[in-house]
This record gives structure tokens, C-alpha cells and sequence, in this order.
């Protein structure tokens, strides 16, 4: 089972709203890519209280045609985007609650370009 793992960003909460310099972003590229079509999951966290996800998971399912299950966590606890101890919990928090639900083998992938430098690091050290 493979199972992408991503920040949502700036620019990909901009795409969903029309509003992006650059279209559709790094979420939905990477699903658009055929090479990243065959997820079975797909979960995203979001740092940014204001933004409907709701609307983002609708537009990306549209945008992108994936079959994937996408499931948002919205993440309250993180002091800033570049805390570096609160990004890990809550990276940690996301990597432990699927392996609790997965009792097959699971393959996870880590999209580095949404988010902060603090975020790609922390999927960088996971990954290895």
C-alpha cells in the first residue's frame, strides 16, 4: 500500500482558490504526474487556520482525477511553521497513526516541496 505524506502550502491552497502564480502546484503536479497516480492514501497536513480544506479536498480530487482515500489533518498545536520540535510531533503523530491502521505492509512517500524547510527536513530524516 503506498501512502503520500505532504504539508499543504501556500501555493497549493492559492491553486484551489484560482488565485496562483503558478498553477495547480506541488500537491496536485505530483498527482498529475502519471509516475504518482497509484496511491492508495493520501494524507495532508495543514498548518494554516484559515483555509477550508474541505474545498481544497474537493478541488484536488477534481484537479487531479485521483482514487486516492485523502484524509487532512489540520495541526493546532504547531507554534510556527518552522518549529521544529512541533512539526516533528506532528509528522511523527501522522507516520504513527497509519501504521496503527495498516496492518499490511505500507510504502510512504514524502513530498518535500510544500512547506517550510523545517517540514522538508523532518520528511528528509524520516525517509532516511
Amino acid at each position: 500500500m503506498k501512502i503520500l505524506i505532504s504539508w499543504i502550502g501556500g501555493s497549493d491552497f492559492a491553486s484551489s482558490r484560482g488565485v496562483a502564480e503558478r498553477s495547480p502546484g506541488p500537491i496536485a503536479r505530483t498527482l498529475q504526474d502519471p509516475r504518482y497516480q497509484d496511491f492508495h492514501e493520501i494524507r495532508l497536513l495543514n498548518n494554516y487556520p484559515n483555509e477550508k480544506t474541505s474545498i481544497f479536498k474537493k478541488w484536488l480530487t477534481k484537479e487531479t482525477k485521483t482514487k486516492a482515500k485523502i484524509n487532512i489533518r489540520t495541526v493546532k498545536e504547531l507554534k510556527s511553521p518552522t518549529d521544529f520540535e512541533g512539526v516533528s510531533r506532528a509528522v511523527m503523530g501522522e507516520v504513527e497513526d497509519i501504521h496503527s491502521k495498516h496492518t499490511k505492509e505500507v510504502e510512504l512517500y514524502f513530498l518535500v516541496s510544500p512547506g517550510t524547510y523545517v517540514m522538508s527536513s523532518i520528511f528528509i530524516i524520516l525517509a532516511n
